[in-house]
C-alpha cells in the first residue's frame, strides 16, 4: 500500500510539498468534505458525451494490489485498478459495452497509439510512450499526486551476495558491470537520467533471467511488480527506491477529441477512488475539456 509523498526522487522533495495530517478526526473531515466536492457534486457527462464502448488495456504483469497476478495467473483483469475504474464508469452514469484486455507495455502503448484501444491504466510520465497520449494535465504548483491513479516506486534488486552498493543516491558497481533495464519502459528512462551503463532486455522476463544468470550486477523494476519475485527467485532490494512517481489512466488522442467530459470524469473519480482507498485527503482537481 502507497503512502503519499510528493517527492519524485528518494531523500528529495523540491517542491517542499508534503500532506501530513496528524490528528485522526481531521483527517475524516479532510475526507468527508473532499467527497463533497468531488466529481459526483459536478454535472456528469451528458449523454451525447458517453462512448458506446470502452477498450481499456493493463499490463500483462503483476502490480498488486492494482493488478492481480499475471496473465497466466489471471488472464481477465482484476485488481484496485480495475475496481477502481468499473467504480468511475458507474459514477459518470453512462454504460458503454466495455472490453478489458492485458497485453504487454509496448504493445498497450502500440495500441492506444493507433487507437485500437481507448485507454491504458496505468502509465508514468516518464514513460518514453507517455507524450503520445492524452494524460490529466498538470496544474503549475499543484502536488504531484493531482489527478492519479496511484504511486509506483523502482528499486534495483539483486540477487546476494553482491558487491553492489547503494547509499546516498549514488550507485556502486563491479568494474565492467551493468544495470539490467527493459528496453522502451520508464525504467530505461530512469537508468539513463542516472547515467548508469545499462544491459536492455526485452521484456522483465528476460531482465530476471538475465540476473539469475549472473550477467547483469543488478536490475531494475517497479517494487510492484518485484513483490513476489523477491520471495519466489530469492531477490534482495537495495533501499531506498530509486525513483517514485505517480502513474495515470491514459487514453488515446482521437477518445479524448471525442469525449473530453466523459475522460476528464474518469481522470478526476479515479484519483477521488484511490484517495479513499488510502485513507487520506485526495489531491485531486475537476479539469475542464
Amino acid at each position: 500500500m502507497f503512502t503519499f509523498d510528493a517527492r519524485q526522487r528518494s531523500g528529495r522533495n523540491p517542491a517542499g510539498f508534503r500532506l501530513q495530517v496528524h490528528k485522526p478526526w481531521l483527517s475524516m473531515v479532510l475526507l468527508a468534505f473532499s467527497a463533497a466536492l468531488g466529481p459526483a457534486a459536478s454535472a456528469a457527462p451528458a449523454a451525447a458525451d458517453c462512448p458506446e464502448r470502452l477498450r481499456v488495456d493493463f499490463l500483462d504483469t503483476a502490480a498488486e494490489p492494482h493488478l492481480l497476478g499475471d496473465i497466466r495467473e489471471r488472464p481477465e483483469p482484476a485488481g484496485m485498478l480495475v475496481d477502481s475504474l468499473r467504480h468511475a464508469i458507474k459514477t459518470s452514469g453512462c454504460a458503454p459495452q466495455l472490453t478489458l484486455s492485458r497485453v504487454p507495455n509496448i504493445r498497450a502503448a502500440m495500441r492506444l497509439k493507433s487507437g485500437e484501444a481507448d485507454l491504458f491504466g496505468g502509465i508514468t510520465r516518464s514513460n518514453p510512450f507517455s507524450a503520445d497520449f492524452a494524460l490529466p494535465p498538470l496544474r503549475p504548483g499543484a502536488p504531484a499526486m493531482e489527478q492519479a491513479a496511484g504511486e509506483v516506486s523502482f528499486s534495483l534488486y539483486l540477487k546476494p551476495p553482491s558487491s553492489v552498493l547503494w547509499r546516498e543516491g549514488k550507485l556502486s558497481l563491479p568494474a565492467g558491470q551493468t544495470v539490467g533495464v527493459s528496453k522502451g519502459t520508464g525504467m530505461e528512462q530512469i537508468a539513463l537520467r542516472q547515467g548508469w551503463p545499462v544491459d536492455l532486455a526485452p521484456n522483465n522476463e528476460s531482465l530476471i533471467r538475465k540476473q539469475s544468470m549472473g550477467r547483469t550486477a543488478a536490475i531494475l523494476l517497479p517494487d510492484l511488480l518485484a513483490q513476489k519475485l523477491v520471495a519466489d527467485l530469492g531477490l534482495h532490494r537495495l533501499d531506498p527506491p530509486v525513483w517514485r512517481e505517480p502513474f495515470y489512466v491514459a487514453a488515446s488522442l482521437g477518445f479524448q477529441s471525442r469525449h473530453p467530459v466523459f475522460l476528464n470524469w474518469i481522470w478526476t473519480a479515479l484519483c477521488h477512488r484511490q484517495a479513499e482507498q488510502l485513507g487520506r485527503a485526495p489531491a485531486c482537481s475537476e479539469f475542464r475539456p
